[in-house]
């Protein structure tokens, strides 16, 4: 009987003996598992079973990407303009009075980002000037008055008890001097013609298809070509040359701006401008000038 028992449990063990592998004790990708479990060739034997398994760690990372990043610049327009801009008043020099209107075209290219904006213009434009020059000259002349003046009197008394006045009287002579003015007004007119380059600073909101935007900008100009006259200080009329002109003309200004968008890239805009000379455009001449003008635009987005 002893003998029939010992026979399976040697087997058993010879068994799972040849069928075990060496692996490492201590390992932390490893875990042991003791099981006692009953033989399924020998029924009544029971055998202790070492269990390795190995763990599959599975490391991740989670990688957010941010879909409301805005990059610093976040869209770009190119877009055209016409200017026309008048004169409300200008330097005045004794005698000298000028008036000025502008007229004018401008490519530009404005980046944005949230609510501002800025914009690089390149243009051509034309100044038309009139000068009116007043001369007042004076004019005295004399006259002679012959004044008859009253010197006495004295009474004759007559019988009757009444008097008779006799008045004594002599010429004299008053010398008169009139002071006259004759005024007289020469006009002229002429043509200036710039190149510009200018930017735009916008602050603004969008409302649905509309922008409102207020808005600061610069213009240096540099002369083209010239044609017509210009008064000197003294009231002479000279033709006018690059000579007469200051020989960049610089000139800032305010605005608010308007726009719509009448497509999803493509927007109409009307800007109401106020502009001041910030140099002389003339020179020996201290004249400058301020500006209300309107510009008239489209930009498209690219």
């Amino acid at each position: 009987m002893i003998k029939n028992l010992l026979i399976p449990v040697f087997i058993s063990l010879l068994i799972f003996t040849s069928n075990a592998q060496e692996l490492p004790e201590n390992d932390s990708n490893y875990k042991i598992d003791t099981l006692i479990k009953e033989s399924t060739e020998f029924p009544g034997v029971y055998d202790t079973v070492i269990v390795y398994k190995k763990i599959n760690i599975v490391h991740k990372e989670l990688v957010v990407v941010d879909t409301n990043f805005t990059p610093v610049i976040a869209s770009w327009e190119v877009g055209l303009q016409g200017t026309y801009a008048t004169s409300i008043s200008s330097t005045t020099l004794e005698n000298l009075t000028s008036f000025q209107n502008i007229a004018g075209i401008d490519a530009n290219i404005s980046g944005y980002h949230k609510n501002f904006g800025f914009s690089f213009l390149l243009g051509v434009e034309q100044r038309r000037g009139k000068h009116s020059y007043t001369q007042r000259t004076m004019e005295q002349y004399t006259r002679n008055e012959t004044v008859t003046d009253t010197v006495d009197i004295y009474y004759i008394n007559h019988t009757n008890g009444s008097q008779t006045p006799v008045y004594v009287t002599k010429e004299r002579e008053i010398e008169h001097i009139d002071t006259s003015y004759n005024v007289v007004t020469n006009t002229n007119s002429h043509h200036i013609s710039y190149a510009n380059i200018g930017i735009n600073l916008t602050y603004g909101v969008s409302i649905n298809k509309w922008d409102f935007l207020g808005l600061i900008n610069y213009k240096l100009g540099v002369v083209l070509n010239t044609k017509g006259a210009l008064f000197d200080k003294n009231g002479d009329a000279k033709e006018i040359s690059s000579n007469s002109l200051s020989s960049l003309q610089h000139r800032g200004g305010l605005g608010m701006r308007v726009a719509y968008h009448f497509h999803p890239k493509t927007a109409l805009y009307l800007n109401g401008t106020y502009q001041v000379d910030l140099s002389s455009v003339y020179t020996g001449q201290d004249v400058k000038y301020n500006f209300i003008g309107l510009n008239l635009g489209v930009l498209v987005d690219i």
